[in-house]
């Protein structure tokens, strides 16, 4: 009644990761999230799917809040998991969490397996930067994100936080003289939205105010 929102589900998210790692027959999973009913409600989506094909005594969970707790539960994560073991480690997260977790992760020698990231690695600000000798564990990393428009140069393309924001705030603006709820909700989920909400993924606007935004996991760019 008046609250627009907009942004990726994460049972899409869940949906795309998971597929993922049934499809590398990884048998051990390690899922790090932030603390809070984001993280937690993220977390539960993708034990779940996962539990159905890998039991659930395979899939470990780590609450993390700050760098120190991070450092203690990727350790554990990593003396959990044999040397023989396809393990892949799942990052639910934001800001600086993001960023701490893939540090801590890549300063480990042991762990070997893939890292697979929510869309929010699409915000430049919170991964880590590239250093000298990180190559390797770059090419382990995957990401969610959008499936994106066939453009030549996406260098420029902003992260999903500033995509969906735009989506939301395109409609807002093109109907901000109506007034009550069921005026500015008629015109919301009628209005053409800016063709350059587009040119950053493929959208489907839908009849109920929605978008359905198609996901993949990508992988980050040698260059970036």
């Amino acid at each position: 009644s008046g609250v627009f929102r907009h942004y990726i589900r994460s049972r899409d998210e869940s949906d795309v990761l998971a597929t993922y790692i049934e499809a590398i027959s990884a048998t051990r999973a390690g899922i790090f999230h932030v603390k809070d009913d984001y993280g937690e409600h993220a977390k539960d989506l993708l034990k779940n799917r996962l539990a159905q094909k890998m039991g659930k005594d395979n899939i470990d969970v780590y609450g993390v809040g700050d760098e120190a707790s991070i450092r203690i539960e990727t350790s554990n994560f990593v003396g959990e998991v044999p040397d023989n073991e396809r393990a892949v480690a799942v990052i639910i997260g934001y800001g600086d969490m993001i960023r701490n977790t893939l540090d801590s992760l890549k300063n480990s020698p042991t762990f070997t397996g893939n890292v697979l990231v929510v869309s929010t690695f699409t915000e430049e600000k919170w991964r880590p930067k590239h250093e000298p000798g990180d190559e390797s564990f770059q090419r382990r990393i995957r990401y969610v994100g959008p499936h994106t428009s066939e453009v030549e140069d996406d260098s420029n393309l902003r992260g999903v936080v500033f995509q969906f924001s735009f989506l939301t705030l395109d409609r807002t603006l093109k109907c901000k003289d109506e007034r009550g709820i069921d005026d500015f909700w008629n015109c919301f989920t009628t209005t053409t939205p800016t063709s350059t909400g587009q040119d950053w993924a493929e959208v489907e606007y839908t009849k109920d105010g929605d978008s359905h935004i198609a996901l993949r996991l990508l992988e980050v760019k040698d260059d970036e």
